[in-house]
């Protein structure tokens, strides 16, 4: 069962006569060590309309969403505007059998709008996973909003800013679902965290997607998406975009199948009795030097195989179908003869060893280009991520409370590998990447 709780920002009187309750409501079941610290998650600061939200709470153990409403409940007998925040509490245990969390809050139809009464308990919450979704692919919603039904891949599991008037809260919800339904497997909706309206007491951190209004958005530096304008940064062209087009899965994301490692063998060495020279002649210090040659090579056979494993597992997989870097670096990097595994794998070295222009270069001028020009957007993409790889890395070294010479000079080493990264045209959401890498500038 989920639980739910009513939090209210005006004392109520109860006929007794005491007052000054916040808490007025709550699921009698409810923990209220939980309860307090979802209370916690009570804000409103704007004048009027809805505001909706899915955060993510550790408690006891165990890991619960909280999907939010808040709206604002008429003013008291001081003019002061008041708000209800009725929040649901549902544990991770429970989410499998639901539809994502923007449809929870789009469908319910428990919501409170004001509270009149004394404080008392409450029911637990059931028949959530009767709750149908109103969103389905592809995306119509981003279609008409942005023009093109693959925007709704602009919004993925990195935080973005998004600017949205008070009253458009639900047609943002509508937009979130939609993103959401992107995930393939349906439980990793659930990750995602999200507001409609991030107020100042909010902790950013607590969500993901965080909406505000423009002029907020504009000072903390511009928002990523802005529904107000229309204006979306540019979509990815990966599958997730065509995905939100079409509608439609794959046999892979149908079948939910994943392409499994190679079954590792082991070398099996049978032990034998030596044959008596007496039986066929062979003399014992013949056998003896044959039984060490063999040992031998199965140490070399070993080491080599281990050898492998521990450099393959050392080198991050950045494209698909790449090939061991050691057999490819010695060929000659602009022989046209090298074949298309080879070249990629060659490609991912050079982007991991930050030669991103070099790596671009390398495909463009390979007799494999014509063959499948979309493989450049691959590259791209390979080159965008180990920016984020190299920005993130200089955040945790900037972030130790102690972080010596040599970390801030790593730091600075790697933001302006990342700096290089993103001067390649073409690479995506290279605007946002910048921002943050701006950011992390300042802090020196």
């Amino acid at each position: 069962m989920a639980y739910q709780l009513v939090y209210t920002s005006y004392p109520i009187s109860l006929k007794s006569g005491r007052s000054g309750f916040s808490t007025v409501a709550r699921s009698k079941s409810m923990p209220e060590r939980l309860a307090d610290a979802v209370e916690r998650r009570s804000s409103y600061d704007i004048s009027y309309g809805e505001k909706f939200s899915h955060s993510i709470l550790e408690f006891a153990g165990e890991k619960w969403h909280i999907l939010t409403r808040t709206r604002d409940s008429g003013a008291d007998y001081t003019n002061r505007n008041n708000y209800i925040s009725h929040h649901l509490v549902i544990s991770t245990s429970e989410i499998a059998l639901l539809a994502n969390p923007a449809e929870i809050l789009l469908g319910w139809n428990g919501w409170l709008d004001t509270w009149n009464t004394e404080p008392c308990f409450l029911d637990d919450v059931k028949d959530l996973d009767k709750i149908r979704p109103q969103c389905t692919l592809p995306a119509q919603n981003w279609a008409t909003l942005f023009g093109d039904a693959g925007a709704a891949a602009t919004l993925g599991n990195t935080p973005i800013r998004i600017a949205v008037e008070t009253k458009d809260a639900r047609v943002l919800l509508k937009l979130y679902s939609e993103s959401l339904l992107l995930n393939v497997n349906p439980i990793d909706a659930w990750n995602i965290t999200f507001t409609t309206s991030l107020s100042a007491s909010d902790n950013p951190a607590d969500f993901i997607w965080r909406a505000m209004p423009k002029i907020t958005a504009d000072i903390q530096g511009g928002a990523t998406i802005d529904l107000i304008q229309r204006k979306h940064p540019t979509i990815p062209q990966e599958r997730s975009a065509e995905y939100a087009r079409s509608g439609l899965m794959n046999n892979r994301e149908r079948l939910n199948l994943k392409v499994g490692a190679p079954i590792k063998t082991r070398r099996n060495f049978n032990v034998v009795d030596t044959v008596k020279p007496a039986q066929n002649g062979i003399s014992t210090k013949i056998l003896i030097g044959a039984s060490i040659l063999v040992s031998l090579i199965a140490v070399a056979l070993i080491f080599t195989l281990f050898s492998s494993e521990e450099s393959a597992s050392q080198t991050p997989e950045l494209l698909p179908q790449a090939q061991e870097m050691k057999t490819i670096a010695p060929l000659e990097q602009s022989s046209p003869q090298l074949e298309l595994s080879q070249m990629r794998g060659l490609i991912n070295l050079k982007i991991d060893n930050c030669e991103f222009l070099e790596a671009l270069n390398l495909w463009d001028n390979s007799v494999h280009a014509k063959n499948d020009p979309s493989y450049r957007l691959k590259i791209l993409s390979a080159i965008g991520k180990k920016a984020d790889a190299l920005i993130a890395s200089a955040e945790r070294m900037l972030a130790l409370k102690k972080a010596s010479s040599n970390d801030v000079s790593n730091a600075k080493d790697n933001l302006k590998k990342a700096q290089t990264a993103l001067s390649v045209s073409g690479v995506p959401r290279t605007e946002e990447r910048l921002e943050m890498l701006n950011n992390l500038k300042k802090k020196f």
